[in-house]
């Protein structure tokens, strides 16, 4: 399905504010980003994939979306050497 989703935006218009094809598949991988804990090395590699197909889709509209940087956030944060200093640097997403 991800793999799918990947020809989306080849496909159809992704600079449209509403588009009836990229909005839902934004929604659905903001949903991913979002709800889906990250307990695996697998999880966070779908989580980059989704983070990534998120960034693709709104580059052409210059956005950015809240979801996938995040997401970015947290994986730089499980990778800190330190912990509490990674959570007093900055604020959280």
């Amino acid at each position: 399905m991800l793999l799918l989703m990947r020809a989306l935006p080849h496909i159809f218009p992704s600079t449209d504010r509403r588009h009836a094809v990229i909005t839902p598949a934004l929604l659905l991988l903001g949903q991913i980003l979002a709800q889906t804990p990250v307990k695996t090395r697998y999880d966070v590699v779908v989580g980059l994939f989704c983070a990534g197909l998120m960034l693709e889709y709104t580059k052409g509209a210059k956005r950015l979306p809240p979801e996938a940087m995040a997401f970015l956030a947290g994986v730089l944060r499980l990778f800190a050497d330190d912990v509490e200093s990674a959570l007093a640097d900055g604020p959280l997403p």
